[in-house]
C-alpha cells in the first residue's frame, strides 16, 4: 500500500476551511495539523476536518511544532 501524505493547514480563517471542503477530493493524504494564532480557532479548525473525514487533525501552538511533527504512521 502507497505511504499517505500528511499536511499541515496554516491558518484558521475561511481559506483554511474552504481548502478542507477542497480536500475532500484528494486521495492518499491527510489533514494531521493546524496552527492558528488563536488556539481556539486552531482547535476548531482541526475538529471541522476531523468532521469532515480528512485526517485526524491535531491544533499545535506555533508553526515550529506543525512543522517537526513526527510522522507517527504510515498507510
Amino acid at each position: 500500500m502507497a505511504k499517505r501524505l500528511g499536511i499541515g493547514i496554516v491558518g484558521s480563517g475561511f481559506n483554511a476551511k474552504f481548502h478542507l471542503l477542497g480536500f475532500l477530493g484528494v486521495r492518499d493524504a491527510d489533514v494531521l495539523g493546524v496552527w492558528s494564532p488563536n488556539e481556539k480557532n486552531a482547535a476548531t479548525t482541526a475538529s471541522i476536518a476531523k468532521k469532515l473525514g480528512v485526517g485526524d487533525a491535531k491544533p499545535y501552538p506555533s508553526r515550529r511544532h506543525l512543522a517537526l511533527r513526527p510522522q507517527s504512521r504510515s498507510h
